[in-house]
């Protein structure tokens, strides 16, 4: 059976699947960096240009 009768579509939903899949990716990843940010900044740190905390007392 084919999505909306239409055949040919497999591919194009597999492909569909995939973009999403990858751009759940991304944005996990943007949103894990961006809570890693704010507990740096909330622990009295700061962040360079990499990414990377600085300036907290161990």
């Amino acid at each position: 059976m084919t999505l909306l009768g239409v055949p040919g579509l497999g591919t194009l939903r597999r492909l569909l699947t995939v973009a999403l899949c990858g751009a759940a990716f991304w944005a996990g990843g943007e949103v894990q960096r961006a809570a890693m940010i704010d507990r740096c900044l909330d622990a009295g740190g700061a962040v360079d240009a990499r990414g990377l905390c600085r300036g907290l007392a161990r």
